[in-house]
């Protein structure tokens, strides 16, 4: 439950702390590069770490052993691809395109199309369950938003301009920070509801 409004404090602080840093213009990832670059790379860390434990979580109050798989590998590959942003920064801007750069560049577009697939394969497994009908609905939703900022995004990428970049990217972010929030919060519910 702390993943995502940690990652997203430590977001706003990263760009409180950086001079001239607009987010509505610039992504995310241009605050893990140049000064004060480790707090942006640490919110990645973080936001990987705690995804692990929530997809274990989610196997494990899943009650049998096939539904625990699929929506464990589901989910702890989208802390997977957290983490491996920190291991691959974007490029500076202004600075040559580098191989660690497009390799987060690639990171990029596989989450665009994996968190759509991954979250309405969790909505599919989670709706065989009748006790988390709920948590089957909030994923399907976040599934269908996802692929429609993804479908936007890689089909009209112009549409997407660099002036409005960074904004589009915290409405993307934030479709996946909500789903795991609202997820981790029903999960806590039922737990302590004993179902």
């Amino acid at each position: 439950m702390i993943a995502p409004p940690l990652f997203a404090t430590i977001t706003v602080i990263a760009g409180l702390v950086r001079p001239g840093y607009d987010p509505v213009r610039q992504t995310i990832s241009a605050l893990a590069v140049g000064p004060n670059g480790w707090l942006q790379t640490a919110g990645f860390v973080l936001l990987g770490m705690l995804s692990l434990l929530f997809a274990f979580g989610l196997a494990r109050a899943l009650g049998d052993r096939r539904s625990a798989g699929v929506t464990g590998v589901l989910t702890g590959l989208l802390g997977g691809l957290a983490l491996l942003f920190a291991v691959f920064p974007t490029d500076a801007p202004g600075e040559a395109d580098s191989l660690r750069g497009q390799v987060h560049n690639l990171l990029v577009v596989a989450l665009a199309l994996y968190f759509p697939v991954a979250v309405l394969g969790v909505a599919r497994v989670l709706w065989n369950a009748a006790d988390r009908r709920t948590m089957a609905r909030v994923s399907a939703v976040a599934g269908v938003i996802g692929l429609a900022l993804a479908v936007f995004y890689l089909a009209v990428p112009s549409a997407v301009s660099r002036s409005w970049k960074g904004l589009y990217e915290r409405v993307w972010v934030g479709v996946q920070l909500v789903w795991l929030e609202v997820m981790a919060l029903q999960l806590w519910i039922t737990g302590r509801r004993g179902t």
